[in-house]
C-alpha cells in the first residue's frame, strides 16, 4: 500500500470516526434535549395538576364560604323572627297592661265620683237631720206657745156674751191661732218626715 492510499485511509477513518463521534454526539444531544423536553412536560403536568389543585381547593373554600354565608344569614333571619315575634309579644302585653291601666283609672274615677257623691248625700242627710231636729224643737215649743194662747182666749171668750164684738174678736184671734197651729203641725209633720228620711240614709 502507498503511503497516498495510506492517507487517503486514514483521512476516510477520522472522517468515520468525525461522523461517528457526531452521531453520538447528536443522539446525546437530542437525548439530552428530549429529556430536558420531557422534564419541562413533566414540570408543566406538575404545574397544572398543582394549579387544579389549588384552583380545586379555592372552589371548595369558596363553596364553604358560601356555606356559611348562608347559615349565617339564615341564622340572622331566625334571630330576626324571634326579635319581631318577641316584639310583638311585648308590645301586646304593654297595650293589655295601657288598657288595663286606662280601665282601672277610669273606675277609681268612679268610684271617686260615686264616693263624692255618697260623702255628698251623706254630708247633706246630716243636714238636714241636724236642720230637722232643730226645726222639730221649734215647732214643738211654737205649738206649745200657740196652744198656750188658744187656751188663754178660749177662756177669755167663754166670759164675754155670744154675739157681741168683743167675742167677735176673740173668736178673730182663735180661727188665726188655729190656722198658725195647724201649720206649726204641718212644719213638725214635715221636719219629722225630714229627720227620719235623713237616719234612715245615714243609717
Amino acid at each position: 500500500m502507498t503511503g497516498r492510499k495510506r492517507e487517503t485511509m486514514k483521512t476516510i477513518i477520522i472522517i468515520g470516526i468525525i461522523f461517528c463521534v457526531y452521531k453520538i454526539i447528536s443522539k446525546l444531544s437530542a437525548e439530552s434535549k428530549e429529556r430536558k423536553q420531557e422534564e419541562e412536560r413533566q414540570r408543566i403536568q406538575e404545574e397544572q395538576a398543582a394549579l387544579r389543585a389549588e384552583q380545586a381547593r379555592q372552589r371548595e373554600e369558596i363553596k364553604a364560604q358560601i356555606e356559611r354565608n348562608k347559615l349565617e344569614v339564615k341564622e340572622r333571619i331566625e334571630a330576626e323572627k324571634r326579635r319581631i315575634e318577641w316584639q310583638k309579644r311585648q308590645d301586646e302585653i304593654n297595650r293589655k297592661a295601657e288598657a288595663e291601666r286606662i280601665r282601672l283609672a277610669k273606675e277609681q274615677e268612679r268610684q271617686a265620683a260615686i264616693l263624692e257623691r255618697h260623702e255628698a248625700e251623706i254630708r247633706k242627710a246630716q243636714f238636714t237631720a241636724s236642720q230637722a231636729l232643730a226645726d222639730i224643737d221649734f215647732q214643738k215649743d211654737r205649738l206649745a206657745d200657740l196652744e198656750a194662747q188658744l187656751d188663754y182666749l178660749l177662756l177669755l171668750q167663754a166670759g164675754t156674751i155670744p154675739g157681741s164684738k168683743e167675742h167677735d174678736k176673740y173668736q178673730k184671734r182663735i180661727v188665726t191661732l188655729h190656722n198658725q197651729i195647724h201649720t206649726a203641725e204641718s212644719k213638725l209633720n214635715k221636719a219629722e218626715f225630714y229627720h227620719s228620711e235623713a237616719q234612715r240614709k245615714l243609717a
